[in-house]
């Protein structure tokens, strides 16, 4: 789903200079059907729940695939896969509860997801946008902790809202 940032080529390969997980299965296929998920799917925390819980489904799947299943009334057997990857993380973390370092974070690899599950252009723009404004936004030096909650209280607030109107 994104691309990873990188030094300039050394030679024939590149060194990846951030963590290049994109967002879980279940997460894109929750925004591919136009749903909400929160938004930390999208921080380095989510991609790397999202690769941990997808290391430990292909351990799961092989296992699955030596055992089979064999069915008591017609003796097929099946070997059925785990859709662990395919279930709400247990870690996930609400908007409400994330930091401004989380949202920077998040931006471009959930406004890239938005686009790669069809979204309409005009919400990835105003989403992208809204963030950067956030972003941009002149937190008072003293009791800065609290402003940031306040706007993180405010980004939750208005995603949830703003994805209301898109449905």
């Amino acid at each position: 789903n994104t691309s990873a940032k990188s030094f300039p080529a050394m030679g024939t390969a590149t060194i990846a200079t951030s963590n290049t997980y994109p967002i879980s299965d279940w997460a894109f296929a929750q925004l591919q059907e136009q749903k909400f998920v929160s938004y930390w799917y999208a921080t380095i925390q989510g991609r790397e729940d999202a690769h941990r819980r997808a290391m430990a489904a292909v351990g799961e799947d092989s296992l699955s695939a030596l055992q089979g299943k064999v069915d008591s009334k017609t003796g097929v057997v099946s070997f059925a896969s785990s859709s662990s990857t395919m279930k709400k993380s247990p870690n996930e973390v609400a908007d409400s509860n994330l930091t401004m370092r989380q949202l920077t974070e998040g931006k471009d690899i959930f406004v890239t997801a938005l686009r790669d599950a069809s979204w309409p252009e005009e919400y990835c723009n105003a989403f992208a946008l809204f963030i950067t404004e956030l972003e941009l936004h002149n937190l008072p030096v003293t009791d800065s902790k609290r402003a940031e909650r306040v706007l993180i209280s405010y980004f939750a607030e208005a995603r949830l809202e703003f994805h209301r109107e898109l449905a």
